[in-house]
Protein backbone atom coordinates (compact mmCIF):
# COMPACT_ATOMS: atom_id res chain seq x y z
CA UNK A 1 0.00 0.00 0.00
CA UNK A 2 1.21 3.50 -0.96
CA UNK A 3 1.62 6.40 1.54
CA UNK A 4 0.04 9.46 1.17
CA UNK A 5 1.81 10.97 3.87
CA UNK A 6 4.45 12.92 1.31
CA UNK A 7 1.76 14.25 -0.95
CA UNK A 8 -0.18 15.52 2.63
CA UNK A 9 2.66 17.25 3.55
CA UNK A 10 3.68 18.49 0.07
CA UNK A 11 -0.04 19.91 -0.20
CA UNK A 12 0.25 21.44 3.57
CA UNK A 13 3.26 23.03 2.28
CA UNK A 14 2.24 24.55 -0.54
CA UNK A 15 -1.14 26.06 1.19
CA UNK A 16 0.72 27.09 3.85
CA UNK A 17 3.21 29.07 2.06
CA UNK A 18 0.81 30.37 -0.28
CA UNK A 19 -1.22 31.81 2.55
CA UNK A 20 1.35 34.05 3.29
CA UNK A 21 1.87 35.67 0.24
CA UNK A 22 1.09 39.44 -0.31
CA UNK A 23 -2.00 39.86 -2.90
CA UNK A 24 -0.69 42.60 -5.85
CA UNK A 25 -3.37 43.42 -8.36
CA UNK A 26 -1.94 45.65 -10.98
CA UNK A 27 -3.71 47.63 -13.87
CA UNK A 28 -2.53 49.66 -16.77
CA UNK A 29 -4.11 52.84 -15.73
CA UNK A 30 -3.30 55.24 -12.92
CA UNK A 31 -3.68 53.68 -9.56
CA UNK A 32 -4.52 54.67 -6.51
CA UNK A 33 -3.28 52.55 -3.51
CA UNK A 34 -5.34 52.85 -0.63
CA UNK A 35 -3.95 50.10 2.47
CA UNK A 36 -6.66 47.56 3.78
CA UNK A 37 -7.80 48.15 7.52
CA UNK A 38 -6.56 46.54 10.57
CA UNK A 39 -9.18 44.38 10.97
CA UNK A 40 -7.36 41.56 9.28
CA UNK A 41 -4.22 40.04 8.17
CA UNK A 42 -5.21 39.87 4.94
CA UNK A 43 -3.02 42.30 3.00
CA UNK A 44 -4.46 43.07 -0.59
CA UNK A 45 -3.07 46.24 -2.44
CA UNK A 46 -5.50 47.64 -5.44
CA UNK A 47 -4.68 50.24 -8.27
CA UNK A 48 -8.02 51.78 -8.45
CA UNK A 49 -8.68 53.15 -12.34
CA UNK A 50 -10.24 56.47 -12.99
CA UNK A 51 -13.74 54.71 -13.65
CA UNK A 52 -13.93 53.59 -10.29
CA UNK A 53 -12.58 56.41 -8.41
CA UNK A 54 -14.91 58.65 -10.08
CA UNK A 55 -18.30 55.85 -9.17
CA UNK A 56 -16.64 56.24 -5.63
CA UNK A 57 -16.49 60.22 -5.67
CA UNK A 58 -20.03 60.40 -6.93
CA UNK A 59 -21.58 58.17 -4.13
CA UNK A 60 -19.51 59.66 -1.80
CA UNK A 61 -21.08 63.37 -3.05
CA UNK A 62 -24.43 61.92 -3.13
CA UNK A 63 -24.33 60.65 0.38
CA UNK A 64 -22.53 64.30 1.63
CA UNK A 65 -25.72 65.99 0.06
CA UNK A 66 -27.90 63.61 2.47
CA UNK A 67 -25.36 64.59 5.52
CA UNK A 68 -23.98 60.61 5.34
CA UNK A 69 -20.62 59.86 5.69
CA UNK A 70 -18.31 59.64 2.95
CA UNK A 71 -17.34 55.89 2.28
CA UNK A 72 -13.67 54.77 2.03
CA UNK A 73 -12.01 52.15 -0.43
CA UNK A 74 -11.32 48.76 1.07
CA UNK A 75 -8.67 46.50 -0.81
CA UNK A 76 -10.16 43.73 0.50
CA UNK A 77 -13.29 44.69 -0.28
CA UNK A 78 -12.59 45.72 -4.06
CA UNK A 79 -10.60 42.20 -4.05
CA UNK A 80 -14.39 40.46 -4.45
CA UNK A 81 -15.69 42.48 -6.04
CA UNK A 82 -13.61 42.63 -8.96
CA UNK A 83 -13.61 38.43 -8.88
CA UNK A 84 -17.57 39.14 -8.81
CA UNK A 85 -17.19 41.64 -11.97
CA UNK A 86 -14.82 38.46 -13.61
CA UNK A 87 -18.19 36.23 -12.76
CA UNK A 88 -20.46 38.35 -14.83
CA UNK A 89 -18.41 38.87 -17.70
CA UNK A 90 -17.74 34.79 -18.02
CA UNK A 91 -22.09 34.86 -17.62
CA UNK A 92 -22.16 37.52 -19.66
CA UNK A 93 -24.85 39.18 -17.24
CA UNK A 94 -25.67 41.34 -14.35
CA UNK A 95 -26.32 39.70 -11.11
CA UNK A 96 -25.72 39.01 -6.98
CA UNK A 97 -24.59 35.26 -7.64
CA UNK A 98 -23.11 34.19 -5.17
CA UNK A 99 -23.33 37.22 -2.72
CA UNK A 100 -23.95 35.12 0.34
CA UNK A 101 -20.05 33.65 -0.15
CA UNK A 102 -18.67 37.31 -0.47
CA UNK A 103 -20.60 38.69 2.39
CA UNK A 104 -19.43 35.95 4.61
CA UNK A 105 -15.93 36.43 3.70
CA UNK A 106 -15.85 40.33 3.82
CA UNK A 107 -17.69 39.28 7.81
CA UNK A 108 -15.10 36.66 8.50
CA UNK A 109 -11.95 38.53 7.64
CA UNK A 110 -12.85 42.10 8.31
CA UNK A 111 -14.99 41.75 11.14
CA UNK A 112 -17.71 43.61 9.07
CA UNK A 113 -21.28 44.13 11.00
CA UNK A 114 -23.53 44.69 7.32
CA UNK A 115 -22.51 43.95 3.66
CA UNK A 116 -24.20 44.89 0.49
CA UNK A 117 -24.15 45.07 -3.26
CA UNK A 118 -25.45 46.68 -6.21
CA UNK A 119 -24.39 45.55 -9.66
CA UNK A 120 -24.66 46.65 -12.95
CA UNK A 121 -23.92 46.41 -16.66
CA UNK A 122 -24.57 48.14 -19.87
CA UNK A 123 -23.69 51.57 -18.87
CA UNK A 124 -20.24 53.44 -20.20
CA UNK A 125 -19.71 55.54 -17.69
CA UNK A 126 -19.64 56.47 -13.59
CA UNK A 127 -22.15 58.85 -14.22
CA UNK A 128 -24.67 56.98 -16.21
CA UNK A 129 -24.56 53.66 -13.63
CA UNK A 130 -24.48 55.84 -10.02
CA UNK A 131 -27.61 57.89 -11.48
CA UNK A 132 -29.62 54.51 -12.43
CA UNK A 133 -28.53 53.54 -8.75
CA UNK A 134 -29.66 56.51 -7.49
CA UNK A 135 -33.06 56.15 -9.14
CA UNK A 136 -33.65 52.74 -8.33
CA UNK A 137 -35.22 52.44 -4.91
CA UNK A 138 -33.51 49.33 -3.93
CA UNK A 139 -30.31 50.56 -5.41
CA UNK A 140 -30.59 53.63 -3.84
CA UNK A 141 -31.36 52.14 0.27
CA UNK A 142 -28.18 50.34 -0.46
CA UNK A 143 -26.48 54.10 -0.81
CA UNK A 144 -28.45 55.96 1.63
CA UNK A 145 -27.61 52.84 4.47
CA UNK A 146 -24.77 53.51 7.40
CA UNK A 147 -22.11 52.08 5.67
CA UNK A 148 -18.49 52.93 6.29
CA UNK A 149 -16.49 51.15 3.53
CA UNK A 150 -16.47 50.20 0.31
CA UNK A 151 -14.98 47.97 -2.96
CA UNK A 152 -15.48 48.92 -5.97
CA UNK A 153 -15.12 47.16 -9.28
CA UNK A 154 -15.45 48.33 -12.99
CA UNK A 155 -14.42 45.85 -15.80
CA UNK A 156 -14.79 45.85 -19.58
CA UNK A 157 -15.32 42.22 -21.50
CA UNK A 158 -13.94 41.69 -24.66
CA UNK A 159 -16.43 43.62 -26.42
CA UNK A 160 -15.81 46.96 -24.67
CA UNK A 161 -19.28 46.57 -22.64
CA UNK A 162 -18.97 47.44 -18.66
CA UNK A 163 -19.47 45.16 -15.51
CA UNK A 164 -20.09 47.37 -12.16
CA UNK A 165 -19.63 45.60 -8.88
CA UNK A 166 -19.82 48.00 -5.69
CA UNK A 167 -19.13 46.10 -2.28
CA UNK A 168 -20.96 48.04 0.57
CA UNK A 169 -19.62 47.11 4.21
CA UNK A 170 -19.83 48.80 7.89
CA UNK A 171 -16.58 47.80 9.25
Amino acid sequence: MKSVFPQVAALFLLCFLSSCSVDSIENETDGLSISNTEHSNVKVVVSYTSIEKEIQERINQFRSNLGLSVLVLQDVITEKADEHSDTMIKDGAASHKNFGARATYIKNTLGADDVAENVGANYNSAQGVVTAWINSDSHRTVLEDDFTHIGISAKKDTNGKYYYTTIFSKL
